[in-house]
């Protein structure tokens, strides 16, 4: 109760005007259902379309939060929402990848409940007026996602480049891929599982208030 009450009171100084960085963010959100349809068609030009949308959407999340800093456009409605909209873009990037078949289930479950549970706890942290900024071992782990994201993406679009020209990938070089793709996936695994408990052990305080109030 006594949470629920300071959030309340936080709730009520988030400044409601909509700056540039905070407009960008909240069009990356809607390009996250545009690019999960894009990704489901089996069709050249909607992958690579996807594509296009995941790079611009990633592109836009580093913009945004330099503008906000280098423009003094920092607010507390951006703190919450920023970190929102890069989980919702990672998050129909894996689901999709998980209904194609390119990534188990379980791999899919921890990374996000990892995601989200991080996220509640820096907004618990920004209602109580403490930030919990990103560590270099968060930034690791989110160059190692986008880094597997970007690179499945392009396998997915050559192997449909290669069916358009009736071309075959020879099976070592299929074999390769999918060794690369392996590793960059379970890097990103144990960055996430490890970025993410360096959060909890840094912000126990946090955790408590979470969970006790």
């Amino acid at each position: 109760m006594r949470l629920f009450k300071h959030w309340q009171k936080r709730y009520r100084s988030l400044d409601p005007r909509l700056n540039l960085p905070t407009k960008l963010t909240i069009l990356r959100i809607g390009l996250c259902p545009i690019f999960f349809i894009l990704l489901m068609v089996d069709h050249l030009s909607a992958r690579l379309a996807a594509f296009i949308l995941f790079v611009v959407a990633a592109i836009s999340d580093a913009y945004d939060g330099y503008l906000a800093r280098k423009e003094g456009q920092v607010t507390e409605f951006g703190k919450i929402i920023d970190p929102i909209a890069d989980k919702l873009l990672t998050t129909v990037a894996f689901i999709g990848f998980y209904l194609l078949g390119y990534v188990p289930i379980w791999i899919v479950a921890v990374i996000l409940v990892r995601e989200y549970f991080i996220t509640l706890l820096r907004t618990v942290g920004i209602f109580k007026g403490v930030i919990i900024a990103a560590d270099q071992w968060g930034k690791y782990k989110t160059i190692a996602q986008m880094t597997y994201i970007i690179t499945q993406l392009v396998y997915i679009n050559l192997i449909l480049i290669l069916h358009e020209l009736n071309w075959t990938a020879s099976p070592e070089f299929d074999y390769s891929v999918m060794i690369l793709l392996t590793v960059m996936l379970y890097s990103a695994l144990i960055l996430t599982l490890g970025s993410g408990l360096n959060y909890l052990i840094h912000n126990r305080h946090l955790v408590r208030e979470l969970f006790h109030g």
